[in-house]
């Protein structure tokens, strides 16, 4: 009877192993290949393969899919509320089919991050992975533009048609290859590998400048006082210099001068959409217009804009959005919907700020600010986009994912200090 206890419970160590040796592989091809529109069939096979095989962990061995982070309840209970806003919604099958490719999907690759990361390394790995893909799609939609399109420097960077990646969605596509590439960097020992990891920076940066989009400069400029607690001042020193560099001879050095940004703010269009749409929140302010992502229209659109006063239709064109990341969620999900997510990325930002201060290991605490600047990147680049409506989504549930993975590894850490000093 021993013997075969024993030889049971060796089986199973070993069924163990197998699927999480797979699991890990699948959720960076996954990760990988969700930058790329085109080879969304990878991204999908993947995505399977991973909710097959994760089911069959789950009921073969005890592997924990939702782990206890301090805010997980905050994200079932908006997954719960958008489905039903998705429910209430004119455009039921449209509400339905978006909650599950644009939330519970996400999130259970959230989910998925934090379960499987259990260690410094594997957060790191699933970084390089993910800065790798945008990079080198940063790269390529730079050399597609400028180089086989022939548009002049001179001119703002947009290939959303051959990468569905629009202007204002540079800077969130950037913003995890510069802060995590400037972590990498110092971290590298080698010069081949700071080499690699100073191309993917430069590479980020100048997309970011040559798409010209004062915000995501903003949402570049603010958080990178903390890189100097990441990287030595000489490095933190010259890649502010470069950023100087690079900005003087890209588009932004123009959008940026005095009288550009005068102009700028008196034909500004966005505080007229944003009073536009804060209409149809006022018309829906429980449950929104549902969680779809088809329900800006034409009509809803013609119907709201004629509500505003005179002065404020100067928009010369027809935004079929709210280009704000908590109006959005508002429009769609109701006030409530907006107040659970701003809720929950509090809860966010303060396990970041918890890890970075009790982390063990001073790499481990500098990758959590990292993670932070990477997420405090984004959350003010989508203040002024509609990040929820792009492929690029992925990213915030991400960053969302490995902030519940340090918090993870700092609870297994204070766990282990705390066995250690019971056993003195």
């Amino acid at each position: 009877m021993i013997y075969k206890k024993d030889k049971k419970g060796q089986e199973l160590n070993l069924f163990r192993a197998s699927i999480e040796k797979y699991l890990m592989p699948l959720l960076l091809v996954y990760l990988a290949s969700s930058a790329w529109h085109k080879i969304s069939t990878i991204t999908e096979i993947s995505l399977y393969l991973l909710f097959v095989l994760t089911a069959v962990t789950v009921a073969r061995h005890k592997f924990t899919l939702f782990p206890h982070f301090s805010f997980d309840v905050i994200l079932k209970v908006f997954l719960l509320w958008c489905l039903v806003t998705s429910v209430v919604s004119l455009k039921l099958d449209n509400s339905l089919h978006d909650w599950y490719k644009h939330l519970l999907v996400p999130l259970f690759i959230l989910y998925l991050v934090a379960a499987l990361c259990k260690t410094s390394a594997r957060i790191q790995l699933v970084l390089r992975v993910v800065i790798s893909s945008l990079g080198v799609l940063l790269l390529a939609s730079m050399l597609y533009y400028y180089g086989a399109q022939h548009h002049p420097l001179s001119e703002r960077m947009n290939v959303i048609r051959q990468t569905g990646m629009s202007i204002n969605n540079v800077g969130i596509v950037a913003a995890i290859p510069f802060f995590a590439g400037i972590y990498f960097l110092n971290q590298a020992a080698g010069w081949r590998s700071r080499t690699g990891f100073l191309i993917i920076i430069l590479i980020a940066l100048t997309a970011t400048f040559l798409s010209g989009t004062r915000w995501a400069i903003v949402g570049m400029v603010l958080p990178l006082p903390l890189i100097f607690y990441v990287l030595k001042k000489r490095v933190a020193l010259f890649l502010v210099f470069m950023s100087l560099i690079i900005g003087y001879y890209s588009p932004v050095a123009r959008v940026l001068t005095p009288g550009a940004l005068t102009v700028r703010v008196e034909n500004m269009e966005r505080p007229a959409i944003w009073h536009l749409y804060g209409l149809v929140v006022a018309d829906h302010p429980l449950t929104g217009l549902g969680f779809g992502m088809d329900n800006y229209t034409p009509k809803l659109y013609k119907e709201y804009i004629a509500k505003l006063p005179k002065t404020e239709r100067f928009i010369r064109h027809s935004f079929y959005y709210s280009h704000n990341m908590f109006l959005d969620l508002a429009v769609r999900t109701g006030i409530p919907g907006m107040a659970i997510f701003s809720l929950l990325l509090l809860f966010v930002f303060r396990s970041l700020f918890l890890s970075v201060k009790r982390l063990a290991l001073l790499r481990d605490r500098k990758l959590a600010l990292t993670i932070m600047m990477c997420l405090l990147s984004v959350v003010i680049q989508a203040l002024m986009t509609n990040i929820f409506l792009t492929r690029y989504y992925y990213i915030l549930y991400l960053l969302i994912g490995l902030s519940a993975a340090l918090e993870l590894l700092l609870r297994r850490q204070e766990k282990e200090v705390y066995l250690a000093g019971s056993a003195q």
